[in-house]
């Protein structure tokens, strides 16, 4: 039995008395399954893909973190910054179900688009920093977190694309590409695009086609 099954194990037999991320530290399911060489990560499984990230970026670092009793997430952070401000970010998030148990993911309402033959649902958001946190213990909120813990800060106006692809038949994988830029260098606010959707429609093709840009994805499966 691996460590996985073995959690997931522990979980259905209702051991509440042990932490469940102490825990799961122990399992050795905290370490990093993903290899990280400068801007290249090499993922051999769920999926098998390396990723490429453009050369004027710099690695943050990554964690493993479980956001519940069944669902694990490997984070990996790339920001370019002026000093300690993010001019843009690629948060890479690696999820899935430990042991196979949870509800699949669904992403259903977000637009599919083709990257490097895989599709990728499609997902936009503009807002403050508050915002790109999420709520205390989210998987944006542990990002930021680090992030902030290596010294770097979010500007007060922000837009973000969210790609996902999805593993699995029911989907119980995941890999997210999240990017984000700092609106203050299209010298654009949040109540800007908010008040114009035209603006915003524009910009959200623009926001997506950068992303792809400052990316390579090479699945390793083919």
């Amino acid at each position: 039995m691996n460590p996985a099954e073995l959690f997931s194990v522990l979980v259905d037999m209702n051991l509440t008395f042990v932490p469940i991320l102490v825990l799961a530290g122990s399992l050795g399911l905290a370490a990093q399954e993903r290899e990280v060489d400068g801007n290249t990560i090499t993922s051999s499984a769920t999926p098998a893909v390396r990723l490429v990230l453009d050369d004027a970026l710099e690695y943050v670092g990554g964690q493993t973190i479980m956001l519940s009793s069944t669902t694990r997430a490997e984070q990996h952070f790339y920001v370019e910054a002026d000093g300690p401000r993010i001019r843009r970010l690629y948060w890479l998030q690696f999820e899935g179900k430990v042991g196979g148990r949870g509800r699949p993911y669904d992403y259903s309402r977000d637009p599919v688009v083709d990257i490097a033959g895989k599709s990728f649902h499609t997902n936009y958001r503009f807002y403050p920093p508050s915002g790109f946190a999420g709520p205390k213990g989210s998987d944006g909120d542990q990002g930021r977190e680090l992030i902030e813990g290596k010294g770097y800060t979010l500007g007060s106006d922000l837009a973000r694309v969210r790609l996902v692809w999805l593993l699995g038949d029911p989907p119980l994988d995941e890999l997210m590409i999240i990017y984000l830029e700092d609106l203050d260098q299209h010298e654009l606010t949040v109540s800007e695009l908010e008040s114009d959707e035209s603006r915003w429609e524009a910009f959200k093709k623009g926001l997506r086609e950068r992303a792809v840009e400052g990316m390579r994805i090479i699945p390793l499966d083919n």
